[in-house]
Order: structure tokens, then sequence, then C-alpha cells
């Protein structure tokens, strides 16, 4: 009983020492577990910072670009001139703020993109103030410039507009006295037919003479208007161009009228030589009548 009694606790020990062990190795599986996830979560923490670090940069970088092309558009805007400009150089002008207006329109689609970029950075928090400040100033920056290229590109086309129809009429008209000039050269000179057959193709003259003559009134006070809003250069150019145009159209005009006056006086010549020809008819065939009578009226000789 004694030994019994006395191994039992060494037992009891035994197994104290047992469970000890266990709980120190078990305590120590724990503590590595609990630095690994310690360390994985710190791994991801630093992966997320680095990515987003990676994006804020890429997005700063298209920013600065966009910003500094904004820059040098502005810079051609300012330096538009769309007022007091001669015909040509509003010409150029307008090409030249054509092209910048199809920029600004392209660049829509970056600006855009960059918008979504920010949009992104800001849900995650990986944008500064300074950040957001810019890409507001970036888009009412766009903006400005947009209406500014449209509204520089509307004027510059007014005008070259108003010169360019002007011309257009001018020439138009031009062509019309020509061929109204070869066409008085093909019945005068040309073309067969009476004199009255030639009048009636000179009435019709004279309607498009009436026409063009209307035309070129209304060509002369639009020509006025345009030297008064022109330049000097331009201005001097508009004034030989309506004063060449002037004297053609009375050219044309004068020959349309000497044709007329020729026209009449053959067709009074015509009617004076009928009527002197009738005249004679009439006296001869008085004379004749007269002689008839005579010898019918005379006694005849005796036998």
């Amino acid at each position: 009983k004694a030994a019994f009694s006395c191994g039992l606790p060494l037992i009891r020990r035994q197994d104290d020492c047992i469970r000890c062990g266990l709980a120190g190795q078990y305590g120590e599986l724990m503590t590595e577990t609990a630095i690994c996830s310690l360390c994985t979560v710190s791994v991801e923490k630093r992966i997320r910072a680095e990515q987003a670090w990676q994006q804020q940069k890429a997005f700063q970088d298209s920013l600065f670009r966009f910003q500094d092309w904004l820059g040098a558009a502005e810079a051609t805007a300012t330096s538009a001139n769309s007022s007091q400009v001669s015909y040509a150089n509003s010409k150029k002008e307008l090409q030249r703020f054509e092209v910048l207006q199809k920029q600004v329109l392209e660049k829509l689609t970056p600006l855009e993109g960059l918008n979504r970029q920010y949009r992104q950075l800001v849900r995650t928090g990986g944008i500064g103030l300074h950040l957001r400040s810019l890409v507001q100033e970036i888009n009412q920056r766009w903006d400005d410039l947009q209406r500014r290229a449209a509204a520089i590109c509307k004027r510059l086309k007014y005008f070259v507009g108003q010169r360019e129809e002007f011309e257009s009429e001018r020439e138009t008209i031009r062509v019309r006295l020509t061929e109204l000039d070869l066409r008085l050269t093909d019945v005068e000179h040309f073309s067969g037919g009476t004199s009255l057959e030639k009048m009636i193709q000179l009435q019709a003259f004279q309607q498009d003479v009436q026409v063009n003559a209307e035309c070129v009134d209304h060509l002369l006070v639009r020509g006025e208007c345009l030297i008064q809003k022109s330049q000097p250069e331009d201005a001097e150019v508009l004034e030989e161009e309506l004063q060449d145009l002037s004297c053609f159209c009375q050219e044309v005009f004068r020959r349309v009228s000497r044709f007329r006056r020729r026209l009449v006086s053959m067709r009074l010549v015509f009617e004076n030589e009928w009527l002197s020809d009738q005249e004679s008819d009439l006296d001869s065939d008085c004379f004749i009548e007269a002689s008839l009578d005579s010898e019918t009226s005379s006694p005849l000789p005796s036998r």
C-alpha cells in the first residue's frame, strides 16, 4: 500500500509534466501562426499601398501632360487675330483655329478618362487636396478653351463667308454678262434671219439686261458695305473689282442698245423703201389708167 500510495503522486506529477510539455508546444504553434498572419497582412498592405502609389503616380503624370497641352492651346487661343484683319490673313487664321478646335474636341476623350481615374482614386482615398483642386481647374480651363475656340471660329467664318459669297456672286454675274455678250455677237454678226426676227431675239436680251442690272445694283450695295468693314488693302481690291464689273456691264448694255437702234433704223429704212415702192406702184398704176382712159376717149380716125 505504501508503495502504491507513494506511486500515485509520482504518476500525477508525470502527467502534469506531460500536460505542461504539450501546452508549451501548442503555445509555440499559436505564436508562429499569429506572426505569419501578421506578416501576410503586412505584405498585403504593402502591396496595396504600392499599387495605390503607382496608380496615383500614373494619374499625376497623365494630368500634368494634359496640363502642358492645355497651356500651349490656351496660348494659341490668346494669340488669335480675328478682328481688324485682312481677308487673306482671316483665311489663314480660320484654318489655324479649325485645327485647334478639332484638337480640343479630340482631347475630350482623354479628359473623361482622367475624370474616371480621379473618381476611382477618390473612392480609395488615394488622392490629395492639391490634385483634387488641379483636376477641377483643368476641367474648367478646357471648357473655357472650347468656348473661346468656337467663338473665334464662328467670327472668322462669318467674315470669310461674307467675302466668299460676294466673290461667288460677282463671278456669277460676270459669267452671265459674258454669255449675253456672246449671244449678242452671234445674233448681230453670224446668225441669219430678218430684222423682225432679230428684234424678237433682242427683246429677250433686254429682259436679261434688266435682270442682270438688278443683280449688279444689289452687288454694288453689298460691295460698299464690305468696303466699309474691310481693311484698306481689301477695300482697294473690292473697289477695283466693282469698277471692273460695272464697266463690263455698261459695255454689254451699250452694245444691246446700239444693236436695237440699228435694227430700228433698218426697219424704218425698210418700211420707207416699202412705202416708196408702194407709192411708185400706185403712180405707175395711175399713169397706166390715165393712158388707157385717154386712148379710149380719143375719136377714131375717119375713113
